[in-house]
């Protein structure tokens, strides 16, 4: 859970965003090279959960395609996990490993 209103508000206002992309990409009203709806409903989901505290995995359709739990990461994984997937041209599932291994993050069962 967030450790502080200015956390969360933080957290909100960066899942806005995120979650902003997502609407724009899943619409086709921003086109990005290799970046598919798919990615656009990952971020669009990712974003709502940052929004939520604590972290729920309340209905996310698509992250429940991949068995992810929103909730098993820190607030700050996942803004980078949502990052990568815009910036790197990685799959989902890639974006993950790379998040567990490189940042030496812990994934909580």
């Amino acid at each position: 859970m967030a450790s502080s209103i200015e956390e969360i508000n933080m957290s909100f206002e960066t899942g806005e965003l995120i979650h902003s992309i997502g609407n724009r990409i899943v619409d086709k009203k921003l086109s990005i090279e290799s970046k598919c709806e798919q990615i656009g409903e990952v971020l669009q989901e990712l974003g709502s959960a940052l929004r939520t505290n604590p972290i729920t995995d309340d209905y996310y359709p698509c992250l429940e395609r991949f068995e992810f739990k929103p909730s098993n990461y820190k607030r700050s994984e996942l803004i980078a996990l949502a990052g990568w997937l815009f910036d790197s041209g990685k799959s989902f599932d890639e974006c993950v490993n790379s998040l567990i291994v490189h940042r030496g993050c812990k994934h909580v069962e």
